[in-house]
């Protein structure tokens, strides 16, 4: 077990915030989590009041190569105390609201096929449906992602749940390796290129850009999002515009 001492960080509201669809709670704040075909688990528990109210303990099983990987994956090892600093000083009365409601709230960073599969799939479908679609494409809740040759045949032999999606995750699986090289530029220059796929549109291509490329500029807007930007005069830190994203897409959710 590895044990890591973090301050804005909430794996409830991390598993809840519309970025992963695989994580296996266990109990409150402990979870069990496949990717990359890897595994660990993952749970957290307050610090004692005088080391800080902020802070939590996180505590980290898996096999020991690992760790590097899931400290990664898990965003363990970013600043956010410098994240919510910027954002205050911006002096916004409601971003500050946000951050009071969305506080734990961190963006992953997570495997490129798993995440421009998971949210091709997300496209105009729901929580329950997008689930279930990637355990069969799994083959179960904790099994690993097939890579792409694997998913061909698989979405081949059975629709998986993805309706008019199906033909999109074909070709996905067969352009995804193609694609991948050409990734690695700008945020406009990946935007771009992800959304030469049928099935990859603005918006998922900026899920894709910000959970898995690392462009915390990159700003997914959905319904929530349009909403926010409707009834608030909203204010952006450009270069990590995508990780105020995620805090107004959780407080517009919790306020509904």
């Amino acid at each position: 077990m590895r044990i890591f001492e973090v301050s804005h960080y909430d794996l409830d509201l991390i598993a809840n915030s519309g970025q992963v669809f695989r994580w296996v709670r266990a109990a409150a704040g402990s979870y069990t989590i496949p990717a990359a075909g890897r595994l660990c688990k993952v749970s957290q528990r307050p610090l004692a009041p005088a080391t800080g109210s902020q802070r939590v303990r996180v505590e980290l099983t898996c096999d020991e190569p690992d760790v590097a990987f899931w400290e990664r994956y898990l965003a363990l090892d970013d600043d956010y105390d410098d994240v919510f600093a910027r954002i205050h000083a911006l002096g916004d009365s409601w971003m500050d609201q946000v951050l009071a409601c969305s506080d734990g709230v961190r963006v992953l960073h997570q495997p490129l096929f798993e995440t421009c599969v998971t949210f091709m799939t997300s496209s105009n479908n729901n929580i329950p449906r997008i689930t279930a679609s990637i355990e069969r494409m799994c083959g179960g809740p904790l099994a690993p992602f097939p890579s792409p040759c694997e998913l061909h045949g698989v979405v081949a032999r059975d629709d998986c749940g993805l309706g008019y999606r199906r033909p999109w995750m074909g070709a996905l699986c067969d352009a995804f390796p193609g694609m991948e090289a050409r990734l690695g530029g700008t945020t406009e220059e990946d935007l771009a290129t992800l959304q030469t796929l049928n099935g990859i549109g603005p918006k998922v291509a900026a899920c894709i850009a910000l959970f898995a490329l690392d462009h915390r500029d990159a700003y997914p807007v959905d319904t929530w999002m349009r909403k926010a930007h409707q009834a608030h005069p909203i204010k952006l830190v450009p270069d990590i515009a995508g990780i105020q994203q995620q805090f107004i897409f959780h407080h517009m959710r919790a306020a509904r």
